[in-house]
This record gives C-alpha cells, sequence and structure tokens, in this order.
C-alpha cells in the first residue's frame, strides 16, 4: 500500500469516527430523559444507601452495642426503686426479706426510712423456703429479696440479693437489672454494713462504676452489608442500556448497512467504545461524588484514588464484557433479560467473593471469578470497606493497596484491566467468526490469514471457475437436483440457459460489471446438531450484468430476489457458490466492493433520531468523500429527492414515501460504481415516484443499477434488461420488448367507434368476429378493447388493411394495437398461485 493510500485511509477513518462519535451524541441528546436516567442511578442509588444507614442509626435498641466508648465517664449508683402494682394486683412488695440477725432487721429499716419505703411494702418471711413459695405463687409481685445469716462459729456475716430477671423494656429501651436493681441493693447494703461495723454514723461511703473504653461491640455499617449490592447495581443500569442499544443496531440491520455503506468494523467498535466508556467515567464520578455528599465513611476515610479507579476499572471492564455479550445476542428484549440475568448472578457472586479470594481457596474458582469484573467489584468493596468501618478504623492509603490482603487491592486492578482486554479480544473474534442472521462470518482461523493482515484481499478474477456447492452442503442432501431442470419439468427460457453456458464456459462479454455463478441460500433449522429441514430460498442462479446496464429483478414475494440482494450486498452469507461485482468475490472481498456500492434496502435502514440531513453527512463520511465537499453532496441529494425542505427534520416524523427517498439519496451518495434498488419507491404517491423514475434513469449512465420492484409499469419503464424469479430460481431473461413477445398473451387493439352511431358497437364486434375470430374483452361507450393471441400475428397485416379499405363504411373513429403489458407476462411466467 503507498503511503498516500495510507494517508487517505486514516483519513477516512478519522472522519468516519468523527462522525459516528456524532451520531452517539445526537442519539443520546435527543434521548434525554433515558441519558439523564443513565447519568443519575448512581446518585438516586447512593441516595436510597444512605436512607438506609439514617434509618440503622436511628435505631436506638442498638444505640449501647453500637457506640464507641473512648474515656468512659464513671456514673454514681441510683436509688433503690419502688415496686410496681402491676396489672390484676392491689399491691407490691418493694422488698421481701429473710434474716437471723438484728444485723439485717437494722439494714432494711434504716432502707425504709431513707427511701420512704412504707411498711406495707416490706414483708420478712422466717424461712428462706416460705419466701421462695411465695415468689413462686405471687410472680411480678416483688421488686427485691434479701437474705441474710449470721454464723457465729466461723464469724460470718453473709448476705444474698434476689431479684425478677424477666426482660423489661420502657418505651422502646430494655431496663438493665444490674444498673437499675442489683447495683442500688448492694449499694445500700454495703454502705450500711459499713457504718454498723465502724460504728460511725457520718461515714461518707460511695461507689461509682464505669464500663472499660472500647471500640463500638458491634460494626454496623451498611456499606460493608449492602454497599456491594447498591454500587454494583448503580453501575450495571448503564451495562443494561448500553447492551440493548449495541444489540438493537444489530436488530434493525443499523449496522449492517453502516458496513454496507462502507463503515470499517474497527471504527464501529471504537466509537461504542469512547462513548461508553465516556458515559462510565461520569458515572463513576457522579457515585463517588455521592458518597462524599452524605458523608459515608468509606468515601471519607479512604483515599480518593483506592476506590475511585475501583469504580472506573470495573466500569470500563464491563464495556468490553457488553461487547462480548452483544456478539451472542440477536434481539434487544433478550438483551435486556440478560442484564437482568447477570445482576441476579452478581449478587449471588458476591456472597462467595468474600471468601473465594483468599490463599486457601480453590485456584481454578478463583481465577474464573476473577475474569467477572463484577467479582472483583464486590472484593475491593469488601477490602476498603472493612478499612474504614468502625471508629477506630483509618481507611486504606493509597500506597497500601498494593499489601492491604494476600489478593490485594492491586489485584484487583490488575484483573480489571486483563478484562478488559480478554473480553475485547474475545468480542472482536466472535463478531468477525459467528454466523448471524446479517453480514458474512469469516472463518475460525481468518487472523491466521496474510490477506487478514493486508490492506485488501488478493484479486479474484471475475472469470474465475465456477464455485461449487460445500461438502457440508452436499452432506445435508441440500444440493443434488438437476440446476437445469425447473421444477415440474418445466424448459427453462434459452437467454437463461445461454446466460449459464457462457458462465461456465468463460465466454461472458468484456464489459461484464456483475458476474453470479451458482448462488445458493438456504436456511435450515436444527435439531440435536443434525439438520431438521431446510427451506432453498435461492436455488443456484447464474447471471450477468454489463456496467451502464440497468437491470430489474422481479418475482413475487418469497420469490428469492430480495435473499439474491442481500448476498450480493454483505447482507447475508450464501450458502455456496458466489458472485464477482467488478471482478472481486462477495466470498472473500466484501469490504472492497462496498468501497464502490450504494444500497437502498428493502426495509429502511434509518435513526430514528437523526435527521435527513445527518444521515445523509454520516454516510457521506463513511464513503470517503472530503470534508470540505460532504455539505455540497448533501444539498445535491436532498434536492434530487425533494427533501431539502425537511432536511432538520428527524426521520420518525417522515412518512413512509419521504423515509423511502432518503434511503434512495443514501444510496447514490458519493456516485458509486453500482446502486442496489430493493423496492425504492414503496410507498410514494405518483408524484414522487415519478420523479424517483427519473432520477433512476439519469444516474443509471455509466454505472450497474440493479432494481427490485413489485411495479410492473416502473420495470417496464425503467429496465434495459428484466429478470424473473420463481421459488428460488432465475426462470427468464431478457429486454421488456422480448419477454412480452416470448410470454405474452398476443396483442391489444382498440377501437374507438362513433358513439351517436347506436350499432356502431355491434357492427365494429361482427367485423372483429368475422375477421379475427375475437370478441371484446372489455366495452366502454367508444370504446371496445380485444385481445388478439399471438397466433393470430400471420392474419394481422391482411386485417388492418381491410380495416383501411372500409373505413368509409365502417364506424370506426381511431384504432391503436400494443403488445401484451409486461404485468400479463409477469402472470404467465410466475403464476397466479404464487
Amino acid at each position: 500500500m503507498s503511503s498516500k493510500h495510507q494517508q487517505s485511509t486514516a483519513s477516512v477513518r478519522w472522519r468516519q469516527i468523527k462522525l459516528l462519535l456524532r451520531k452517539n451524541y445526537l442519539l443520546n441528546k435527543r434521548n434525554i430523559k433515558g441519558t439523564a436516567l443513565m447519568l443519575l442511578v448512581p446518585f438516586v442509588f447512593v441516595f436510597f444507601l444512605w436512607i438506609l444507614k439514617f434509618g440503622l442509626d436511628a435505631n436506638e435498641k442498638r444505640n449501647d452495642v453500637l457506640k464507641p466508648f473512648p474515656s468512659p465517664v464513671p456514673q454514681t449508683i441510683g436509688d433503690i426503686p419502688r415496686c410496681i402494682i402491676g396489672d390484676e394486683r392491689d399491691s407490691c412488695y418493694t422488698v421481701n426479706y429473710v434474716s437471723d440477725t438484728s444485723i439485717g432487721d437494722w439494714v432494711i429499716d434504716r432502707i425504709a426510712q431513707q427511701f420512704t419505703i412504707p411498711s406495707e411494702e416490706i414483708r420478712k418471711f422466717s424461712t428462706v423456703d416460705e419466701m421462695d413459695s411465695f415468689l413462686f405463687e405471687n410472680k411480678n409481685s416483688t421488686t427485691a429479696a434479701v437474705v441474710f445469716s449470721f454464723n457465729s462459729t466461723s464469724n460470718e456475716l453473709h448476705y444474698s440479693l434476689k431479684h425478677n430477671d424477666t426482660q423489661i423494656y420502657v418505651e422502646g429501651q430494655e431496663v438493665r437489672m444490674a444498673k437499675y436493681l442489683q447495683l442500688p441493693w448492694v449499694y445500700q447494703i454495703e454502705k450500711l454494713l459499713a457504718i454498723n461495723l465502724t460504728n460511725n454514723p457520718n461515714l461518707n461511703y460511695n461507689i461509682d462504676y464505669a464500663e472499660f473504653a472500647h471500640p463500638e461491640l458491634v460494626v454496623a455499617d451498611v456499606i460493608q452489608d449492602l454497599g456491594g449490592l447498591f454500587f454494583f447495581a448503580s453501575l450495571m443500569f448503564n451495562v443494561v442500556i448500553q447492551l440493548g442499544q449495541i444489540v438493537k443496531e444489530k436488530e434493525l440491520k443499523l449496522r449492517e448497512g453502516m458496513n454496507m455503506m462502507g463503515l470499517k468494523d474497527s471504527v464501529y467498535w471504537f466509537t461504542w467504545l469512547v462513548t461508553n466508556c465516556a458515559f462510565n467515567i461520569v458515572s463513576s464520578l457522579v457515585l463517588t461524588a455521592s458518597g462524599y455528599i452524605f458523608q459515608f465513611d468509606f468515601f471519607k476515610k479512604n483515599d480518593f484514588g483506592t476506590f475511585f479507579f475501583l469504580f472506573l476499572l470495573f466500569s470500563l471492564s464491563m464495556v468490553t464484557f457488553v461487547f462480548f455479550l452483544s456478539t451472542l445476542i440477536k434481539s434487544s428484549d433478550i438483551a435486556t433479560s440478560i442484564g437482568f440475568v447477570i445482576f441476579l448472578i452478581g449478587i449471588v457472586i458476591q456472597g462467595v467473593a468474600s471468601f473465594a479470594f483468599q490463599e486457601d481457596f480453590f485456584v481454578a474458582v478463583r481465577v474464573i471469578l476473577s475474569l467477572l469484573p463484577f467479582a472483583l467489584l464486590t472484593k475491593g468493596i469488601n477490602d476498603l470497606s472493612e478499612a474504614s468501618a468502625g471508629s477506630v478504623a483509618v481507611g486504606l492509603r493509597w500506597s497500601e493497596r498494593t499489601s492491604n490482603a494476600w489478593f490485594s487491592l492491586q489485584d484487583v486492578y490488575g484483573w480489571f484491566i486483563i478484562d478488559f482486554f480478554v473480553f475485547l479480544i474475545v468480542a472482536l473474534y466472535l463478531d468477525n467468526v459467528i454466523q448471524s442472521e446479517y453480514g458474512v462470518s469469516k472463518p475460525l482461523y481468518f487472523f491466521l490469514q496474510p490477506s487478514y493482515w493486508k490492506s485488501s484481499p488478493p484479486k479474484i478474477s471475475a472469470n474465475s471457475e465456477t464455485h461449487q456447492p460445500t461438502s457440508k452442503a452436499k452432506k445435508n442432501g441440500l444440493i443434488g437436483k438437476d440446476e437445469i431442470e425447473m421444477e415440474g419439468g418445466e424448459m427453462e427460457d434459452e437467454e437463461v440457459v445461454n446466460e449459464r453456458n457462457n458462465i461456465i464456459n468463460n465466454t461472458v462479454s468484456e464489459d461484464t460489471a456483475v458476474k453470479i455463478v451458482n448462488l445458493r441460500k438456504v436456511y435450515t433449522t436444527k435439531s440435536c446438531c443434525k439438520v431438521k429441514s431446510a427451506y432453498a430460498a435461492v436455488k443456484g442462479t447464474y447471471l450477468t450484468i454489463g456496467n451502464g446496464q440497468l437491470f430489474v429483478l422481479l418475482g413475487h414475494n418469497g420469490s428469492g430476489k430480495s435473499t439474491t440482494f442481500g448476498m450480493c450486498t454483505g447482507l447475508f452469507s450464501p450458502t455456496s457458490g458466489d458472485a464477482f461485482i467488478f471482478g472481486n468475490s462477495i466470498l472473500t472481498q466484501m469490504t472492497d466492493i462496498r468501497q464502490s456500492l450504494g444500497i437502498c434496502p428493502q426495509h429502511d435502514i434509518l435513526f430514528d433520531e437523526l435527521t435527513g440531513r445527518e444521515h445523509l453527512e454520516i454516510y457521506a463520511a463513511f464513503k470517503g468523500i472530503p470534508e470540505d465537499e460532504i455539505e455540497q453532496e448533501v444539498i445535491t441529494r436532498l434536492k434530487e429527492v425533494d427533501l431539502l425542505h425537511v432536511q432538520n427534520l428527524v426521520s420518525s416524523k417522515y412518512s413512509g414515501g419521504m423515509r423511502r427517498r432518503l434511503s434512495t439519496a443514501i444510496a447514490f451518495i458519493a456516485d458509486p460504481k453500482i446502486v442496489f434498488l430493493d423496492e425504492p419507491t414503496t410507498g410514494m404517491d405518483s408524484i414522487a415516484k415519478r420523479a424517483i423514475w427519473g432520477l433512476i434513469e439519469r444516474a443509471k449512465r455509466g454505472r450497474v443499477i440493479i432494481l427490485t420492484t413489485h411495479s410492473m409499469e416502473e420495470a417496464d419503464c425503467l429496465g434495459d434488461r428484466i429478470g424473473i424469479m420463481k421459488k428460488g430460481r432465475l426462470i427468464t431473461l431478457g429486454t421488456s420488448l422480448r419477454l412480452k413477445n416470448k410470454f405474452g398473451t398476443g396483442y391489444k387493439i382498440v377501437a374507438l367507434v362513433d358513439e351517436k352511431n347506436q350499432s356502431a358497437s355491434a357492427e365494429v364486434q361482427q367485423f372483429f368476429q368475422q375477421e379475427l375470430q375475437v370478441q371484446p374483452s372489455s366495452m366502454a361507450v367508444g370504446v371496445l378493447e380485444f385481445n388478439i393471441p399471438r397466433e393470430k400475428l400471420p392474419v394481422l397485416k391482411d386485417f388492418f388493411r381491410k380495416v383501411e379499405d372500409q373505413r368509409s363504411h365502417l364506424p370506426i373513429k381511431d384504432i391503436q394495437i400494443s403488445l401484451s403489458t409486461l404485468e400479463e407476462v409477469f402472470m404467465t411466467i410466475s403464476g397466479h398461485e404464487e
């Protein structure tokens, strides 16, 4: 490749990148609600996380265990609590006691005096068993019970304190019995005993109590518990949207339509990579900013780089993961479902990721999980939340990312980068080799072929040998019927036979621009890896089209004409055979073919959110038109199809006919050498249809135009040569005149009679019956129409001589003769049952 060509290729590629990025920008701009939702979803999820955190913080039942006590303050012991009369009772006891010593009686008496406890609330029992029986039979009647005993032998004074151990809650808070009941009684008994022993009634006896200094006993960190789920969900929203966008372009043939107009695959994937990465970077920033706004410790304590790069690298790795998935999915509805399934899988994996990345876990499982970005995200979030959760946590420093765990945060970053490139390479490979509904797939070893790494594959001669059916097709029984004999035992038109023989014998004309060689397309359904059924849409077509020729391909729906179109333009891959367009094979050189090809497909391949002008600007860039010439090219094409006045209206606002005109304008952009027009005037009114006919008629000079249509008038007016397909076979070829002569029902004679003469019609009918033995096929006032069979051709000369000789006697004002219409020919050839 010359340096000049390299520069030109680079320039075209750069223009395509700019236009496709602009296309993505405009589509997102005009879908402002969806775009805003993608960017705000991280904020919404962090907001919900904050609400959960707020609810947990407000839970007073757990306050004591959730609060740290770095410097506990000693607390004084409270007063002895009085009893409370419960339901269905009329009295209660603050204390019951047993004492075999006067000291016990003295202590209880002094407590009653100090705290004004009436005698009705104090009861003394003779024995411990008697008191226990009372307590057993009268539950919830006594606040406390004390047993005093003195052993004179050992000189030991002993007391026991008993209380109700049932959990009690007051206004939602648990009453801690040690603080509420036990400490006050023990304190007062101990103080009175000290006074008694020291015989010092003025003794100051004080006891304080305090907990040990400690952090919170339970670390309740909402991000540690739920952060993985919420952060994953917030970033997964973009993944689902982006997967749907890419699959939708494939499903609606938008991508293949752009490819047919010259878009390079590398440009397509690069622009989606840039677009999606840009969105995900913004989403990562929004997520990070939201964390700071709501003051989560996860964001405040950890260094900014630790969590921002975690979110960023996860988002970027998911971009190529989306590419990988898009090569396997055909429907945008399925893409949405797959996105939801991935979210559920991610939730399940979060429960495994916490221990799967430990040193003693299975290596194979760890490697597999490392290839799943959402598993790595969970691992990273767990590490950072552990480092920042709790009052004593200080967070993770950026310099500590390599040593924070056996499988460190740095390892997480590294695997994200590995995943990015692994999924990118796998996606590009599958995009080339998977046989999709549209496009031509490459062999599994395509990257080993020298032609793949060169600028263009080696040329294949337009007169190369006929491609034979593949061994796979033969094995499946899809090939084998004699291609020369038509179905039902009918004989082929001699022009079709001659065409095939010329191609096989390599005697085609030198100005042949298109040569189709035994082209076949078979659709199969499989069951258990075996062919279950097969339908041959195109059955071995041979055809040549000369340069500067407008060829019209006719056929009923399902006859194979659109499938033939699709194979010649690269929309479908042939089952066998080949076609050569200006010497380039559709099997190996479709990229070269598309550089000089224009196409108006059967169904409009338009972006609803782009204007007519924007469509033409994008496709002009795909075709390599210099930037300074694009404006003039766009104006010219808009004028040709009368869309200049609506150039800035989005295509979704166009009528069906306007969309077809825009598709036709796209087909002719950059003056391609060959143009495929698949029913271009469908949905147009008569005026617009005539304008498009004029455009096609002018445009066919110096180029090849291949046209399909259901309008016989359109085919008759435009076609230099016409082919008719039936049940996947090309059954006849020729000019309109030849087809009418060969397959027409004969001639049509229209006689204009004197309507003032009441017997004129009868006289003319009698004359036609006498001379040609025919009756009128239709009658109107002053007009008689007769169909003349082809076998009457020898007598027509004498018939018209007699008409002239008897002009003075016959009431005929004028007489016209014409061949059968092309529509009659078409119905005769293709059959009404089609």
